[in-house]
C-alpha cells in the first residue's frame, strides 16, 4: 500500500484544507457550506418541454383521461415513480393514474409491447421515470398509435432524440445549469412545476418538501450523482427535515423508528436504507420498495420494511456465498480475477465490487444462463485501472455481444461458444502490466496535527457533510500514535477499541474487523495510521475509523 497526501499546507486551518482539496474557493466557502435556495435551486422550467409536459398533465386531469407512470426497476426508479404518483394521487386527489412496472425479463426501459398494452387499456398519457431516453424506436411507436408520450431522464441520450410527446432530461436541456441530477430529481422538478402551475398555497409546497425531499435525497445519495451544487443543496435540506420530527411524514417516521435510527446522515442512506429498498428488486420484485414508501399507515408499511429486511439479508447471504464460492475456486495470483458460473444475476456487482475492494484487482463475475446461452458479466476495477479500455481492446475481437459503463464498473454479454476465449483475452491482457501498478494508493486528504487536536479544528470537519461523490468523507493521516490499551468490542468481539495517544492528546481507534490487525499492533508502542473521523450516535463523543496501517 502506498499513500498520496492532497495537501498538506500544514498552517492553514484544517477545514481551508479541506476545501482547497475540493477546489473550493475560500472566500466563497460559505456558499458551499450552507447552501441556500436562492442560490442553488434552479427552476423546473429551465428543463426543455416541462412547460408542454405540464401543460399535457393538467389536460389529462382535467378530461379524465387515463395516466400511467412508467418506472424503471431499480431504486431511481421507485422512487422517481413514487414522486410523481403520490403526488398527483395523493395531493391532487386524481384518481385515475397508475403504474407500470417492466420485469426484468422485458429488459430495460419502455418496449412497443408495453405501448400496445397500455393502449388497449384505454390509457392516453404515458410519463416515464429514469429511464426513455433512448426509447427512439418506441418515441415513434406512441405517436402511430396514438399515445402521448411524457419522458422523463437523467441518463446521456443516444446520438439521436426520442421525438416523444415531450422530452425531461437535464442532459438535453442547455439552460438548465447543472446536468447531473438523478432521474428522483428529475421527477421532483416535474411535480414542483405542477405545484406552481396550480399556485398551491404556501403550506402545500411546504407540506410538499417535507413529503418528497427525503424520498429524493435517499437515490441522490446512493446514485453517487455528485454532491455538490444543486444535490448538495437537496441533501442538506432533506437532513434538516429527517432530524426534525415535526416535519417528518409519516411513511419517514415509521422507517426510522423500524430502522432503530436517532441523527440520519448521508451515511444511513448508503448503508442502511437504500440497501434494504435494493434488495427488493436484486432478489425479489421492486414492487415491495415501492409499497414500503407508498403505505402510511404504521402497521401496513412495517410488514413491507419487515419483508424488505428479511429480501437485504437473504441478498447479503447470497452475495456472501458466492463472494466464498468464488474466493475458492479462482485463482487470486493472477492480476485479474475472474469467475463465471449460474450466479444469482442480480448481486455479482456487489459480490465483484467486495472482490476488488479486498484484493484490490479488477474483477468480472458473469451469471450464466444456458437457456439464452449466454453469460452476463459485472466487472469492478480499482482507481489505476480503466475495465473499459480493456474490454474495448477485447470487443474488436469480436468476443463480446454488448459492453458499456465508465473506467471503474462496467457490464458486459458474451456468448457462451466464446466465454472461454473471452477469459484467455482478459488475462493476456495483462501480459505488460507490471506487478508494482497493482499496489493499492490511498488517497488522504491531510495530516492531522496537535495543533488540530488541540483547538478542535477537528471537528469543523462536520461542516463539509453531507458526504458523497465528489465531495467525500475526509481521510487523514495521523503520524506517531501512542497504544495504551486495546480491547475487543461489539456481539461477536471481532473488532478493536484502542485508547491512545498523540502528542498526550487523548483518542479513541476503531478498526472493523480488526483481528487480522491485532498481530501487526500487538508489541507496537507508536504507529501510523490512516483513519476518518467519525461521530459514535450510540455512545456519544467521536473516534477515529482506522483504515490503513502504516508498517
Amino acid at each position: 500500500m502506498k499513500f498520496e497526501i492532497l495537501n498538506n499546507e500544514l498552517d492553514l486551518p484544517l477545514l481551508d484544507r479541506l476545501l482547497k482539496i475540493r477546489n473550493i474557493d475560500l472566500n466563497k466557502k460559505e456558499d458551499f457550506l450552507n447552501p441556500d435556495w436562492k442560490n442553488f435551486w434552479y427552476s423546473p422550467f429551465l428543463l426543455s418541454d416541462m412547460d408542454k409536459s405540464i401543460e399535457r398533465i393538467l389536460k389529462a386531469i382535467k378530461n379524465n383521461e387515463r395516466i400511467v407512470v412508467f418506472w424503471d426497476y431499480d431504486v431511481d426508479g421507485v422512487t422517481a415513480t413514487y414522486v410523481v404518483f403520490y403526488f398527483i394521487y395523493k395531493f391532487l386527489n386524481y384518481k385515475n393514474i397508475s403504474i407500470r412496472l417492466p420485469s426484468r425479463a422485458d429488459g430495460y426501459g419502455i418496449r412497443g409491447f408495453h405501448l400496445d398494452e397500455l393502449k388497449e387499456k384505454w390509457v392516453s398519457l404515458v410519463i416515464t421515470v429514469d429511464n426513455g431516453i433512448t426509447a427512439v424506436e418506441e418515441a415513434e411507436y406512441a405517436k402511430k398509435i396514438g399515445l402521448d408520450l411524457i419522458i422523463t431522464d437523467h441518463h446521456t441520450p443516444l446520438d439521436v432524440l426520442p421525438n416523444s410527446f415531450a422530452l425531461v432530461d437535464p442532459k438535453t436541456s442547455p439552460e438548465y445549469p447543472f446536468k447531473e441530477i438523478a432521474g428522483v430529481w428529475v421527477a421532483f422538478k416535474l411535480i414542483t412545476a405542477l405545484a406552481n402551475k396550480l399556485n398551491l398555497d404556501k403550506k402545500t409546497k411546504e407540506k410538499m418538501m417535507n413529503y418528497f425531499l427525503p424520498i429524493v435525497a435517499i437515490w441522490t445519495v446512493a446514485d453517487c450523482v455528485p454532491l455538490v451544487d444543486e444535490n448538495r443543496l437537496l441533501v442538506k435540506k432533506w437532513l434538516e427535515i429527517i432530524n426534525n420530527k415535526n416535519k417528518r411524514p409519516p411513511n419517514i417516521q415509521n422507517m426510522i423508528d423500524f430502522l432503530n435510527l436517532k441523527n440520519v446522515d448521508s451515511y444511513h442512506i448508503g448503508f442502511v436504507i437504500w440497501p434494504r429498498l435494493n434488495a427488493s428488486w436484486r432478489i425479489y420484485k421492486p414492487d415491495d420498495s415501492f409499497q414500503a414508501l407508498f403505505q402510511h399507515n404504521c402497521e401496513a408499511q412495517t410488514k413491507y420494511l419487515e419483508k424488505l429486511d428479511e429480501l437485504n439479508k437473504k441478498r447479503q447471504d447470497t452475495q456472501s456465498n458466492i463472494l466464498s464460492e468464488v474466493e475458492k475456486n479462482i485463482d487470486l495470483s493472477k492480476n485479474i480475477l475472474v469467475s463465471y458460473w449460474e450466479f444469482h444475476e442480480w448481486v455479482i456487482g456487489i459480490v465483484s465490487w467486495r472482490l476488488t475492494e479486498k484484493h484490490n484487482k479488477p474483477s468480472i463475475i458473469m451469471h450464466v444462463d444456458k437457456e439464452k446461452w449466454i453469460a452476463v458479466g459485472s466487472c469492478r476495477a480499482p482507481m489505476y485501472f480503466s475495465i473499459v479500455k480493456m474490454l474495448n481492446d477485447i470487443w474488436k475481437d469480436g468476443l463480446l455481444e454488448r459492453f458499456g459503463w465508465h473506467a471503474q464498473a462496467g457490464w458486459l454479454t458474451v456468448k457462451l461458444d466464446n466465454i472461454d476465449t473471452f477469459v484467455q483475452a482478459v488475462y493476456k491482457y495483462w501480459e505488460n502490466i507490471l506487478p508494482e501498478e497493482l499496489e493499492k494508493l490511498v488517497f488522504v486528504d491531510t495530516e492531522i496535527t496537535e495543533k488540530d487536536l488541540l483547538s478542535e479544528d477537528i471537528n469543523e470537519v462536520w461542516k463539509l457533510a453531507p458526504f458523497g461523490e465528489q465531495n467525500p468523507q475526509p481521510t487523514f493521516l495521523i503520524k506517531n500514535v501512542q497504544i495504551k490499551k486495546i480491547d475487543f468490542v461489539w456481539k461477536q468481539q471481532n473488532h478493536l477499541k484502542i485508547y491512545a495517544q498523540k502528542d498526550w492528546i487523548d483518542l479513541i481507534l476503531i478498526r472493523w474487523s480488526g483481528k487480522t490487525m491485532l498481530d501487526k499492533i500487538w508489541d507496537r508502542q507508536n504507529i501510523d495510521i490512516i483513519a476518518n473521523y467519525e461521530k459514535d450516535d450510540y455512545n456519544g463523543g467521536f473516534y477515529f475509523k482506522i483504515k490503513e496501517l502504516i508498517l
